[in-house]
């Protein structure tokens, strides 16, 4: 426990000794977007939904509005502070899940200290606070780790504990209202573990868990307006179907030109395989069932994880779909490590003196990670002394310092011919202009790469017909997913009804005939 404490208190100073003024670089205007919009068009409408499809999911695409309650500041530092907490928390969680995973394994308690130790520095590497870069344990992976962690504890309790069975079924609606992909992969999950404890006739902890996720549906739609939850079971089903048409880039042929990122995924991934037969089947190692199970379906849930890298394969969704089989394959190495610590008997005495002597310990963890403070171009010791002003900082920093100035010259006069309009649409990927003049969009398709042929396109007419803005920009340098080509008959009814007004840059507007 003081090690688990120790170990958190750590992390807690090295976030806090983060420069949070340095993440004021020129923003994303397509991704980070996709947290600005979304709380605008709530603010501006008061829908959820009816306002706004949510590509990511409800609460990531609105995680704004959270810190919103919190600071009174609804601003890009505030969303970027916002992702920096998640991958904290992330840690925080790995540290946990790490040590309910050493305190179940067979090995002398040192040993089991030394393990966790070891794992936890490995695993809260791998997520790291670089916002710009897809971190292994990203923070859509958040929620997901709180599930598993549950998870865990729902597999190795020995007697029936109705609260953990009970959260854990909750976790069917709330992760579909984190982020949809999460949201599938945990219900596959959960769904997988209903099946698993029905085999091993655990019809108690079953009950619980299916009876929470019925109730936990229940009650959400009691909450909500139907007109909204139908939204919501509508954008479901219309982002699960278009997310690989959209998204898809197709999985390489392993060992062929330019594949080596996605065959070596494949490679770890069966490398995480052979571990966990290896630990399944060798009767050498004397592993308990509860570990067992716990590593299968931590198997399991980094197989279903995968798919996001089958979907769309490029590095940061590869990336992203890592962690799981990470994870096991340094819990596997290093409990062969700490396993040959346990033979070498003066090895094993040694370590056990140090153990004992938990401040020393203590002491060369600290020295470690305030070597890390040093040594790291974004991380400072007096920080952690005005951490508060530091982040108000990176909160109240104006929108004009994350433009370019042609973007900044873009928004000055979009915003001065736009005054009359009550909305904004845009039909490229400059996505977070409806932002930067506070205005909602105009339609639920924020992001044009969602108006699709044989999909949405007729709703987006029927939508924009509704509420037709004096302006709207046409095309742009910024494109990342919208295809012309992929909504004729809206770019058709554009081109009918507007016409070209002035170019900014390589920004063309188009205004009402």
């Amino acid at each position: 426990n003081i090690f688990t404490f120790f170990l958190i208190l750590i992390i807690f100073i090295d976030f806090i000794s983060l420069e949070f003024k340095n993440y004021n670089y020129p923003m994303d205007v397509f991704h980070e977007g996709t947290f600005l919009v979304p709380p605008i068009n709530y603010l501006n409408t008061g829908k959820f939904w009816l306002s706004t499809i949510y590509d990511y999911g409800f609460i990531a695409n609105n995680l704004g509005l959270i810190f919103l309650k919190i600071f009174d500041n609804f601003s890009i530092g505030l969303v970027r502070f916002s992702h920096l907490f998640l991958f904290f928390l992330n840690k925080i969680i790995l540290i946990f899940i790490c040590r309910k995973i050493c305190l179940n394994i067979n090995l002398k308690e040192n040993l089991k200290i030394v393990l966790f130790i070891l794992l936890s520095f490995f695993i809260i590497s791998l997520s790291h606070y670089n916002i710009t870069l897809i971190s292994t344990f990203d923070k859509r992976m958040l929620l997901f780790l709180i599930f598993f962690l549950f998870l865990i504890y729902v597999l190795t309790e020995i007697k029936n504990n109705k609260i953990n069975s009970i959260i854990l079924g909750v976790f069917s609606v709330i992760s579909i209202l984190w982020y949809i992909d999460v949201g599938f992969y945990t219900n596959a999950v959960l769904s997988i573990l209903l099946i698993y404890l029905i085999l091993e006739k655990e019809y108690k902890k079953f009950i619980y868990i299916f009876i929470s996720i019925i109730l936990s549906w229940i009650i959400f739609f009691s909450l909500i307006p139907e007109s909204e939850f139908k939204e919501l079971l509508e954008q479901t089903k219309f982002v699960a179907t278009i997310s690989s048409y959209l998204l898809g880039l197709e999985f390489p042929k392993p060992f062929s030109e330019g594949s080596t990122r996605a065959t070596r995924a494949l490679m770890l991934i069966i490398l995480s395989g052979v571990l966990l037969i290896n630990f399944l089947f060798n009767k050498k190692i004397n592993i308990n069932y509860n570990t067992k199970i716990t590593l299968i379906f931590l198997f399991i849930s980094a197989i279903i994880f995968f798919n996001s890298a089958l979907m769309r394969t490029d590095t940061p969704h590869i990336k992203y779909s890592s962690g799981l089989y990470k994870f096991l394959i340094f819990f596997c190495l290093l409990y062969f490590f700490v396993k040959y610590l346990e033979k070498k008997t003066y090895l094993s005495s040694y370590i056990s003196f140090l153990i004992n002597k938990k401040f020393y310990v203590m002491i060369f963890i600290l020295i470690v990670f305030v070597c890390n403070i040093f040594i790291s171009d974004n991380k400072k010791i007096k920080n952690v002394f005005f951490f508060k002003n530091n982040i108000e900082k990176l909160i109240s920093f104006r929108n004009e310092i994350f433009l370019s100035e042609e973007m900044i010259n873009l928004v000055d006069r979009f915003s001065k011919i736009s005054i009359d309009d009550k909305c904004v649409q845009i039909f490229t990927d400059d996505i977070s202009l409806p932002f930067f003049l506070n205005k909602p969009t105009c339609t639920q398709y924020y992001i044009p790469a969602h108006i699709i042929n044989g999909f949405s396109e007729e709703n987006f007419i029927k939508q924009l017909e509704k509420n037709l803005p004096n302006f709207i920009i046409y095309s742009s340098p910024i494109n990342w997913l919208s295809n012309k080509k992929n909504m004729p008959n809206a770019n058709n009814f554009i081109l009918k009804n507007y016409s070209l007004f002035e170019k900014i840059h390589n920004w063309e507007i188009y205004k009402l005939n």
